[in-house]
Parts: C-alpha cells; structure tokens; sequence
C-alpha cells in the first residue's frame, strides 16, 4: 500500500485509489479519507478519524460500522501486505477488512511521523 492506491501484492495492480481530504502529512479532526475501487471507479468506502486517541468510523458500501478491537483474527498485515485466512469470507466481509486494514495503516504511519517528530524536538532541546 502507497499513500496513493492499494495494489495486488502478486500482479502489483491498484485494487484501489485511495483519496484524502487533507493535505499530505497534515491530519485533523475529522480527517477522511476514501476507498475507490480502480476497476470501476466507484468507492467501497470512507475512513473518518476523529482523532488518533478516539474510534476510527468506517462506512463500508453506505453502511456504517466501527472498528473493533476485539473478536476473531481474520487477517493480518505484514510488510503492508493484507493476508487474510480463508475462512469463506464474503465480498462484503472482505470489503470491511480492506478498509480496516488501510485505516490501521494510515494511523500506524502517522504515529510513527509524530513520535519521529516529538524525538526530534526532545533531541534537539537536548543539544543533541
């Protein structure tokens, strides 16, 4: 996954597009950001971050859901590749998981660039 598409790990073809409606590298209250199926055009869904403490909203083809932090392992993410377990997942199941997984990477990636930033104040009043 890049900041811009979601690609088959095995033909490396955008699955997805992936729009943002902030800037890059900016991310405020209520950021969202969109899944758009690249074959068709047309989206699978939306990512709303209330912030990176609170829930992450998702709403998965018009139905809204949350992400949970509990239940059954049904997929994880390796290397920013997806594995899910082959358990007859159904499209829609398998929708959910792809915007879950890309909300989890998203936030990941900006906790990272805050911590990196944080350090990077606290050595440089350090004198370091």
């Amino acid at each position: 996954m890049s900041d811009k598409d979601v690609r088959n790990a095995q033909s490396s073809i955008p699955i997805f597009t992936i729009d943002k409606s902030v800037a890059p590298g900016s991310f405020s209250r209520g950021s969202l950001v969109t899944l758009i199926r690249a074959n068709s055009g047309l989206p699978l869904g939306t990512i709303r971050f209330r912030s990176l403490e609170e829930h992450i909203e998702l709403t998965v083809n018009g139905r809204q859901t949350r992400m949970k932090e509990d239940g059954q392992r049904i997929a994880t993410i390796k290397d920013n590749v997806l594995f899910c377990e082959d358990i007859g997942l159904t499209e829609a199941a398998v929708d959910e998981i792809v915007l879950s997984a890309v909300a989890m990477i998203i936030k990941s990636r900006k906790v990272r660039t805050e911590s990196d930033a944080v350090g990077e104040v606290v050595s440089a009043l350090a004198g370091e």
